[in-house]
């Protein structure tokens, strides 16, 4: 038998994680296994999608962020 999970059982999730940004940090992509309305899943989804589009950027500028450093260190100027 599976367990019904509800809103208060995701909030404790959140919590447990320590926020929204670590639980999706974590992977908790979808909360369709959750009795929550439909309207917030599918806001759920939109900011998973925001949150891993956020984080190939943040990767990206990362990497600028090295490189500039390292070209700074080896030359002096940009």
């Amino acid at each position: 038998m599976d367990e019904s999970r509800n809103i208060y059982d995701l909030l404790g999730k959140i919590e447990w994680e320590g926020g929204i940004y670590e639980v999706l940090d974590y992977g908790l992509h979808v909360i369709d296994d959750y009795d929550v309305p439909d309207s917030l899943k599918e806001k759920w989804e939109e900011m998973d999608d925001a949150f891993y589009e956020f984080m190939d950027l943040m990767n990206e500028v990362q990497a600028e962020l090295s490189d500039a450093e390292t070209n700074y260190s080896n030359t002096k100027e940009y």
